[in-house]
């Protein structure tokens, strides 16, 4: 794993649990004050805002000292929190939840994630800035049309902009997020360092906004055009859809994670997918699967199943994933004990069938799971 995807997952945990804390808190202290939980709110944006600055310094000085470059100047922390827009943004999710905190805090979570990773993105952005770098934006998995658009535009250097000097320098259009953004901001030393996933975006910009006499009347409609024609729908009319679409979904905690990934330590017969656990009765993720790429598909299939059923009290989400050329049905699961208060508990997330998914048996063996998409709506 190289140095900025690294820095990606430590931002992905860093808004985990940032998040989890915010409404586990809430929902221990559901009378608490608007003043403290104003204060909450932003004591976790300011801690784990400070991660995401220290990840963003070690990537940018990691990133450099692999390639020589030790003499450009320090890389430039940014401020881990803006108080005005914390303050302005929990009295929003307040009036949206009618004063209750503990909903409150679930409306603050695509929120709360965008303060925390903009700490870092304002590190990268300033740091470039500062050393005449190139700034890139990296699409995450689930990006819209709006987010491919703006990482289109390839490297980004301050000398070539408009924009003013100094340290409220004004940022380019590249560096807007929104919230549940998992887009993430990178220096590029050369354009030979720009990811291929961005020169393959610059590439499609001009294919499909451009004709041969210049750019097209409207270019943003036909980018949308074109990334709706050329990308899988977000949801497939194929497959049932039984769960609502706004049924609350549980967050992925580090014990959740844990449970995927290594299964629990002290019962062998439940979970552990990740490739090379040899965990008895469980299917295992392709080995080209990084941890990340696990992660992030089962938090697509919980944001964006393809389909949906109940079995029991189970809510059974499943997503078809693409990853480095394997194709997988990922199954999560989750219940809400109380359906008065809805908070949803994380139950199970594993591999269905796939390319490169095996599946041990009970005495050890080890079989392939081909992907076979009557999955997608089995009730077992």
């Amino acid at each position: 794993m190289g140095v900025w995807d690294e820095h990606n997952e430590h931002l992905r945990l860093a808004v985990i649990r940032a998040v989890d804390t915010l409404i586990k808190t809430t929902d221990a202290r559901p009378s608490m004050s608007k003043l403290e939980f104003e204060a909450l709110v932003t004591l976790l944006v300011q801690q784990y805002g400070q991660v995401a600055v220290a990840s963003a310094l070690i990537a940018l000085e990691s990133g450099r000292l692999e390639a020589g470059a030790r003499d450009l100047p320090a890389p430039v922390p940014a401020e881990p929190v803006n108080i005005d827009q914390t303050r302005s943004t929990v009295s929003w999710a307040i009036n949206q939840a009618d004063g209750d905190f503990p909903t409150a805090a679930r409306r603050l979570a695509g929120p709360v994630g965008r303060m925390v990773r903009q700490a870092a993105r304002d590190t990268v952005w300033e740091s470039t800035r500062v050393a005449g770098t190139g700034y890139v934006r990296v699409p995450g998995p689930r990006a819209c049309a709006f987010c491919l658009m703006l990482a289109s535009r390839g490297a980004v250097y301050a000398k070539d902009t408009v924009l003013a000097v100094g340290k409220k320098a004004k940022r380019p259009e590249g560096a807007r997020y929104h919230d549940n953004c998992s887009c993430s901001a990178r220096e590029v030393l050369s354009d030979a360092d720009v990811p291929q996933i961005v020169k393959d975006l610059e590439a499609e910009w001009y294919e499909a906004t451009y004709t041969g006499r210049g750019p097209v009347a409207d270019q943003a409609a036909a980018w949308r055009e074109h990334i709706k024609r050329t990308r899988p729908t977000r949801r497939s009319a194929r497959f049932i859809m039984e769960v609502p679409a706004d049924d609350p979904r549980p967050a992925l905690t580090d014990k959740a994670i844990r449970h995927i990934l290594d299964g629990e330590p002290d019962n062998p017969r439940q979970g552990g997918h990740r490739a090379g656990t040899s965990r008895r009765r469980k299917t295992e993720f392709p080995p080209s699967w990084s941890d990340a790429d696990i992660i992030d598909s089962v938090q697509e299939t919980f944001d964006d199943p393809h389909s949906s059923i109940y079995i029991g009290d189970r809510r059974v989400l499943r997503r078809i994933v693409q990853r480095h050329g394997s194709r997988v049905i990922v199954e999560a699961q989750y219940y809400v004990p109380d359906e008065a208060t809805g908070t949803p508990i994380f139950r199970t997330a594993y591999p269905k069938s796939g390319d490169a998914v095996y599946r041990n048996t009970k005495d050890g063996t080890r079989l392939i799971e081909p992907f076979d998409e009557k999955g997608m709506e089995s009730k077992r």
